[in-house]
């Protein structure tokens, strides 16, 4: 079907509903996309989800393209971005004995197969394989009862063919100067052998006739690991199937599927994927980031001798973490591990201009300029770097937010510089407004607190 044929199918499921509606369609040779959009008496009721569910439901019907339908809640449906299926959810299981192992995982594969919801399945016994290319045996397998009406023997058959699989003649006797010797000789063709050729390989029987190898065997491809992982010694296989539904359903199927598996002792499964940020990495992401403040802090508690400077220079990270926020909820995109490690980064980048505006405003303070001059004239003369230095490093990460391999698909390293685009601009526009005030009320509390302690003090000695 043509795009066009197919994006129509949608097209008149939405014109089929009464109530009012905007529709927007975009139609190429290879990739079309419908944007749709309600008022706001529409949107905030329960119609744009009942159409939603509709048109999940249309795409469940096509095969062999790649359809996504996203909007108004977390639910979603999407099918496979590529050629091949695309490996949605996954059971990983552990245990000793491989053999058993394997029984444990193809079983559970034959019984999701018989869900109608299960487009594909495939058993992994190493981690890249589900990235990488299948690979494959090739067994052949020889009739018996035809070879004994030839009257040859499996010995005699190998013989035969043995130079066109390992390209070798062992135990050849040849006589050189009056010397017998035994040579070996290699077909250098046995590197690259054409299995179709094979298969014609002609035998000589020992009558003396002659027969095809096809005619007394056949060959046949099996599957096979490309290597086999272990993980705290022991074996591990993943069984991986493709949900055809929503990705919540898909998200709800594959943990309903866990709750009722029943190991053996000595075998276990897991949930978790490696390639997906878990809670413990996620606890150790956050353990960096708070260290990594504290260490910032400690180095200019140290330049500035003082604690209260520091604090100060330090606002501009909660004030960059609204920027983080709002760039995600406008991008729509994944917080994953490397949005993470951008806020960690972020943390380093947004105090540079803290430390402009705050050194600077100490700057006019050491010449003699009242707090509140200190205050103004320092942020007023510091606008213009702080802007300056932020739209460099804007524009500098900018290409890798927009940067994209192909329609839909984002670097890895997108989130990184969106974490640290969205807090620049943030921080920037708050810092000029918000640290200023800060230091101006936090220096007066910090003189009234010193005030109030030597008060103190004269009071206590004069006791």
């Amino acid at each position: 079907e043509s795009t066009d044929e197919v994006i129509m199918k949608f097209e008149e499921k939405v014109l089929e509903k009464d109530y009012e509606k905007k529709m927007e369609t975009t139609v190429t040779a290879e990739w079309a996309r419908i944007l749709i959009t309600f008022p706001p008496e529409i949107e905030f009721s329960y119609r744009p989800y009942a159409l939603k569910e509709e048109l999940i439901q249309i795409a469940t019907n096509f095969a062999g393209i790649s359809v996504g339908i996203y909007g108004f809640d977390p639910q979603s449906y999407s099918t496979s971005m590529t050629s091949g299926p695309m490996w949605d959810s996954r059971i990983s299981f552990f245990g000793y004995n491989l053999k058993k192992l394997s029984e444990i995982t193809h079983d559970l594969e034959r019984t999701l197969k018989r869900n109608p919801r299960i487009k594909d399945t495939k058993v992994v016994s190493n981690v890249w394989g589900w990235w990488g290319m299948d690979t494959f045996e090739y067994i052949l397998k020889i009739d018996k009862e035809v070879l004994g009406k030839y009257d040859i023997d499996l010995w005699y058959l190998y013989s035969q063919i043995s130079p066109y699989i390992s390209g070798r003649v062992r135990k050849l006797p040849i006589k050189i100067s009056g010397k017998e010797m035994e040579i070996s000789m290699k077909f250098p063709e046995a590197e690259e052998t054409d299995l179709k050729k094979l298969q014609e390989t002609l035998i000589r029987t020992r009558a003396g006739e002659f027969l095809r190898l096809k005619d007394v065997s056949s060959l046949e491809e099996r599957p096979v690991a490309g290597s086999i992982d272990r993980e705290d010694q022991q074996f591990k296989q993943t069984l991986m199937w493709e949900f055809r539904g929503p990705a919540k359903a898909g998200q709800r199927f594959k943990e309903a599927v866990f709750a009722k598996l029943d190991l053996p002792p000595g075998f276990s499964a897991s949930l978790e994927q490696t390639w997906r940020i878990t809670e413990e990495e996620e606890k150790q992401i956050v353990f960096a980031i708070i260290f990594s403040l504290i260490i910032i802090y400690m180095i200019l508690a140290s330049l500035y001798e003082s604690f209260i400077h520091p604090f100060f220079i330090l606002m501009a990270v909660p004030l960059a973490l609204i920027g983080v926020f709002v760039a995600f909820v406008v991008a729509d995109y994944t917080f994953d591990s490397a949005a993470y490690i951008g806020v960690i980064l972020l943390g380093g980048i947004v105090v540079n201009n803290s430390i402009l505006l705050v050194d600077h405003i100490n700057l006019r303070r050491r010449e003699g300029l009242s707090l509140i001059d200190a205050v103004l004239k320092g942020a007023r003369e510091r606008i213009r770097p702080i802007f300056l230095t932020t739209s460099t490093t804007v524009l500098g990460m900018l290409p890798m937010v927009l940067l994209q391999v192909d329609e839909g698909k984002r670097h890895i390293w997108s989130s990184l510089a969106l974490s640290a685009v969205g807090g620049l601009i943030s921080s920037t526009i708050f810092i000029l407004v918000a640290i200023p005030i800060f230091y101006l009320y936090g220096d007066r509390i910090h003189t009234w607190t010193i005030d109030k302690a030597r008060e103190l003090r004269k009071a206590w000695k004069g006791l």
